[in-house]
């Protein structure tokens, strides 16, 4: 996928909707086609339940997202790169 400025602001914008829903300190949305995937540690993804994720999901289709889902697997550093392979 092409990185444009639009993306990376959304992305950064999604994250930082996510921290201040969560209190979670460590967490990646990735742009995949428009879909957002959300990444956080995984013992944290217990916390994301029905309530955060239509919040969570509600802010982030009002900033261009198509869809959101989280990452049962949980946040690896370099994961996209294994994703994109």
């Amino acid at each position: 996928q092409r990185v444009t400025a639009e993306k990376l602001t959304r992305i950064e914008f999604g994250e930082t909707i996510v921290k201040q829903l969560t209190n979670v300190k460590q967490v990646r949305v990735r742009d995949l086609n428009g879909c957002a995937k959300i990444e956080v540690e995984k013992v944290m993804i217990s916390s994301f339940n029905e309530t955060i994720m239509n919040t969570i999901t509600e802010k982030l289709k009002m900033i261009g997202f198509s869809a959101v889902e989280i990452d049962k697997d949980g946040y690896k550093p370099g994961k996209i790169n294994v994703i994109a392979d």
